[in-house]
C-alpha cells in the first residue's frame, strides 16, 4: 500500500507540474495568436510558426500558383472554339428543317404484351378421411400470356398519343451561351405507360421477377406515311451485380447480397427513343461499329431505349428498399427525340457532360484568382523561410573557429594592451607532448606571450604580467 501511495502521489505531482507548465506558458505569451504555435525554446525566444503549418501554406500556395499560371497560359489558345464548331453546325441543321419534320409528325405508343386471360379453375374435392387433401371450390384466375406483334390481339390494343414538349434542355450550369447558337427545342413525351399495379412478385429463391415482361410499339406518322417501331422487352424489376464487398453492400445497397456477390435492384422507369428522319419517314438511326457492321441506335444514350433506376418511378430517393416491390408504375413515361436534336448531339460530343469547357475570359479570371490566393498563402511562408535561413547562418557563424589568434602580430598587440587571448581558442598540447611545441615563435625584436605557465611557475607569471607581455594560452 505504501508503494501504491507513493505512485499515486508521484502521478499527482507530475500532473500538477504539467498543469503549472501549461499555465506558465500561457501567462508568458506562449499562445499568442491563432496562426502561430506556442513553440518556445527552453532558454530562448519564440521559435515562430510551426513547420507543419508553414509547409501546408507552402504546398497550397505553390499548387495554386502553378494552376493559376497554367490557366492563364491556356486562356490564349481557346480550345472551346474548336469544340463548339460541330455543335453550332448541328444547331444549323436543326433550324434548317429537322425541327420542322418533327413538328409536323405524330407519335403514338401501346403496350401490346402481355395479354390478360381469364381462366376457370375447376373445383378440387377430397375423399372422406383424406387429411392431406384441401378442397378448393371452382373459381376464376387471371393469367398473362406473351403476345407477338403479328398476333391478332395486338391490333386490338389502342394507340395512346404522345404530346409535344417545348422544353429548354440547357447544357451544364457553368456554360456561357454567348458563343453557342440558339435554337427552339422540341421533343415528345407520353405518361402512364403501365398500370399502377403490375402483375408478378419477386422470387427470393431464384432471385428474379415472376411477372411478365412488357413489350411496346411506337407509331410515327408524317404526312400520312406510317412507321411502326418495336422496343426491347421491359422487365419490371431485375437485379444487377455491383462491385462491392459485404460491408459496402450492407451500407450502400441494403444488404442485397446473394450468390456470393452484391446486387442492386433496378426498377423500370420508361423509355427514351431517338428517331432519324430520312426518305419521308421516321426510323431508328444506324451507325457503323468498330467491326465494320451496320448497327442500330435505339436509345437516346446507348443502344437500349429502356431506362431503369434503383428507385420507384417518380421517386426522389436515390435508392429504393429492395425488399419492397410496390411502386406506382403510372409514373413511367416515354420520350421521343430526333436524332438531329442539338441536345443529343451535345451529349455525344461531350461524353454526356454537356460542357464544352471554359471561355478564354473565364480561364483568365480563374487563373488570376488562383494566383492571388496562392500569393496570399505564400505571405507567411517567405519571411518565415528568410528568418529561418538568417538564424541558421548566424548559428553557423557563431560556431565557426576564429583564426585571428593564430596571427602573431594580433596576439602581440592584445598582449601589450592588456588583453588576453581566450583560452577557448588556444591550442592545447597532446597528452605526453612537450609544451614548448605549442609556444608561439615571434620575429626578432617583437615581444610575445610565449610563457608556459606550467613550467615557469606563479612568480614568473606575476613578473611577466607587470611587463605586459604575459598571455595565457
Amino acid at each position: 500500500s505504501g508503494v501504491e501511495g507513493g505512485c499515486v502521489a508521484s502521478r499527482q505531482f507530475g500532473m500538477a507540474h504539467i498543469a503549472g507548465a501549461v499555465m506558465g506558458s500561457r501567462r508568458h505569451g506562449g499562445y499568442r495568436g491563432s496562426l502561430f504555435s506556442p513553440a518556445k525554446a527552453l532558454h530562448g525566444d519564440d521559435d515562430g510558426p510551426p513547420k507543419c503549418m508553414v509547409a501546408l501554406f507552402a504546398l497550397a500556395g505553390v499548387g495554386l500558383l502553378f494552376t493559376g499560371v497554367t490557366y492563364g497560359y491556356d486562356s490564349f489558345w481557346n480550345p472551346r472554339s474548336l469544340a463548339i464548331r460541330p455543335y453550332n453546325k448541328a444547331v444549323d441543321t436543326w433550324n434548317g428543317g429537322e425541327r420542322q419534320y418533327l413538328q409536323e409528325s405524330e407519335f403514338y405508343f401501346r403496350a401490346y404484351s402481355p395479354r390478360a386471360v381469364t381462366v376457370t379453375v375447376p373445383a378440387v374435392t377430397c375423399k372422406k378421411g383424406d387429411t392431406e387433401c384441401t378442397p378448393v371450390p371452382a373459381h376464376e384466375e387471371t393469367t398473362y400470356k406473351e403476345v407477338e406483334p403479328t398476333d391478332a390481339y395486338a391490333d386490338t390494343v389502342p394507340w395512346l398519343p404522345f404530346a409535344g414538349v417545348v422544353k429548354n434542355d440547357s447544357l451544364a450550369h457553368d456554360q456561357i451561351n454567348t458563343d453557342l447558337k440558339d435554337y427552339t427545342p422540341l421533343h415528345y413525351e407520353a405518361h402512364g405507360m403501365l398500370p399502377a399495379q403490375v402483375p408478378g412478385e419477386w422470387d427470393d429463391v431464384n432471385n428474379e421477377w415472376t411477372g411478365p415482361a412488357y413489350k411496346f410499339q411506337i407509331r410515327a406518322v408524317y404526312k400520312g406515311t406510317e412507321s411502326i417501331l418495336a422496343l426491347q422487352s421491359a422487365v419490371i424489376f431485375k437485379d444487377q451485380p455491383v462491385g462491392a464487398n459485404a460491408k459496402m453492400c450492407r451500407l450502400h445497397h441494403g444488404n442485397n447480397f446473394h450468390s456470393g456477390r452484391c446486387w442492386e435492384r433496378l426498377a423500370f422507369q420508361g423509355a427514351c427513343l431517338q428517331l432519324a428522319f430520312a426518305d419521308g419517314k421516321w426510323s431508328s438511326p444506324t451507325w457503323t461499329g468498330p467491326d465494320g457492321h451496320l448497327k442500330t441506335q435505339l436509345g437516346c444514350i446507348g443502344n437500349t431505349a429502356i431506362t431503369t433506376r434503383p428507385a420507384c418511378p417518380g421517386s426522389a430517393f436515390q435508392r429504393m428498399n429492395w425488399k419492397n416491390t410496390e411502386c406506382n408504375f403510372t409514373l413511367t413515361n416515354a420520350t421521343i427525340r430526333s436524332h438531329a436534336d442539338p441536345y443529343l448531339q451535345a451529349g455525344v460530343m461531350t461524353g454526356g457532360k454537356y460542357s464544352f469547357g471554359y471561355t478564354p475570359h473565364e480561364m483568365w479570371v480563374q487563373g488570376m484568382i488562383m494566383i492571388g490566393i496562392g500569393a496570399f498563402l505564400m505571405i507567411p511562408v517567405i519571411p518565415t523561410v528568410c528568418i529561418f535561413c538568417s538564424r541558421r547562418r548566424a548559428s553557423y557563424n557563431s560556431k565557426m573557429r576564429d583564426d585571428a589568434w593564430l596571427n602573431v602580430n594580433a596576439a602581440n598587440s592584445r598582449a601589450q594592451s592588456g588583453q588576453s587571448v581566450s583560452s577557448s581558442r588556444s591550442a592545447s598540447p597532446a597528452q605526453g607532448a612537450p609544451a614548448s611545441k605549442y609556444r608561439d615563435v615571434a620575429p626578432e625584436g617583437q615581444l610575445v606571450g610565449e610563457y608556459d605557465e606550467e613550467s615557469g611557475g606563479p612568480q614568473e607569471s606575476a613578473r611577466l604580467r607587470e611587463q605586459g607581455t604575459y598571455s595565457r594560452r
